[in-house]
């Protein structure tokens, strides 16, 4: 697909950018080139028609795609057709799912098969949060990595809430419910056998479809499933790598280390390392985060272990890497900050604003804010303008 416009979104701070956003126009078909990441397309204009495994979906303005990496794709036709995409890695999906109404947004995620193809109802809805990425890609002003990563968790829920309300119907061939198989059931001992029997179908003509769909047979797709898995629980959690070998599927971990190694050109400890050092300005922002919207909750670091799934010295170091503070710093910034803005805005007392900050006491207030702005609290609200 011919590229008119190409503006890869990049975080600094990652050596692979979390996003890329792209806008295309083609008139051309095309076979896609095969990826690790998810990725969403809005069609802005033309038409045209996509075949994911094996199955053609028409798109055109309105349209939403989400393409997974087991996905095979290929755009069999178009006509002044434009889209923009969006593309980031398994991570990113990990983060939104395990947000807010988490159990839910699992339920509608992996108990609900669905289209990877819809026509969305608000055709500008849409399109303002593909360009408002876009835009955000090319101007790169501060906090535009988080700016992108809002509205592709808002295109998701939105996604999911159609497909969850309407439940369109699709067909599936046995090659492309193989393929879902895997996907959903990658952890349990597969082999190809167990699996064409589980849909009536013969080990040879499995392998036959799923050739044609992916260009690989059932054993090579399900080992590449279970290794996205893998690379994206090394990224987001702590676990050891022969119980993260173990949890997506890998029965011998020397096996696992060897095919990792020749897949991706290191090994899984190496990976972990150079994942650790990238993770840690994201780790770092996602508890600056997390810490600005819970401010009055405990934020000892004992808590912020549970919620982050992760060990002290993770988030000791990322905070201090990105933000020169440690936890216990970076709370008492952020309450001040709040009790600041209530002493700007409001007329409250002291004592009030010390609780609204989500102080213990009024003395742990006063002490803390003479230290973080060098005045009282009295002595500040004096020194504001009439």
């Amino acid at each position: 697909m011919a590229q008119t416009y190409h503006n890869p979104y990049h975080n600094t701070f990652w050596e692979e950018p979390s996003f890329s956003v792209y806008k295309h126009s083609t008139n051309a078909a095309r076979k896609d080139h095969e990826t690790g990441r998810i990725r969403l397309f809005a069609t802005i204009s033309g038409h045209g028609t996509i075949k994911i495994n094996g199955i053609n979906y028409p798109i055109s303005r309105g349209s939403l795609s989400w393409i997974f990496p087991y996905h095979s794709t290929s755009l069999t036709e178009a006509k002044n057709l434009e889209v923009i995409e969006i593309s980031f890695p398994l991570r990113v999906l990990l983060q939104i799912l395990d947000g807010p109404n988490q159990e839910q947004l699992h339920k509608m995620m992996f108990q609900n098969h669905f289209s990877p193809v819809i026509t969305y109802p608000n055709a500008e809805q849409l399109e303002k949060l593909f360009n408002e990425a876009l835009q955000e890609a090319e101007i790169r002003a501060p906090l535009f990595e988080t700016l992108v990563l809002a509205n592709v968790t808002k295109i998701i829920l939105l996604y999911l809430r159609y497909i969850y309300k309407e439940k369109p119907k699709f067909i599936t061939t046995p090659g492309w419910k193989a393929l879902r198989h895997l996907h959903y059931h990658f952890a349990e001992p597969l082999s190809t056998t167990k699996v064409a029997q589980h849909f009536n179908a013969t080990p040879e003509r499995l392998n036959q479809e799923l050739k044609a769909l992916t260009g690989k047979n059932l054993l090579q797709n399900l080992t590449q499933i279970r290794f996205n898995h893998a690379r994206a629980l090394i990224q987001v959690t702590d676990l050891p790598i022969k119980t993260i070998a173990s949890n997506v599927g890998f029965r011998s971990f020397p096996s696992f280390n060897r095919q990792f190694k020749h897949l991706y050109k290191e090994t899984p400890k190496e990976y972990h390392r150079e994942a650790s050092k990238k993770a840690e300005p994201t780790l770092a922002f996602q508890i600056y985060m997390y810490m600005t919207e819970n401010f009055k909750l405990d934020l000892s670091l004992s808590s912020l272990e549970k919620v982050f799934f992760t060990s002290r010295k993770n988030i000791e170091q990322a905070l201090q890497t990105t933000f020169q503070m440690n936890a216990r710093e970076l709370t008492t910034f952020i309450k001040i900050s709040y009790a600041k803005s209530f002493i700007q805005t409001t007329s409250l007392s002291f004592s009030q604003i010390s609780d609204l900050a989500g102080f213990t006491s009024v003395r742990s207030f006063n002490r803390a804010f003479l230290s973080e702005v060098g005045m009282t609290p009295r002595e500040y609200k004096k020194s504001l303008p009439e």
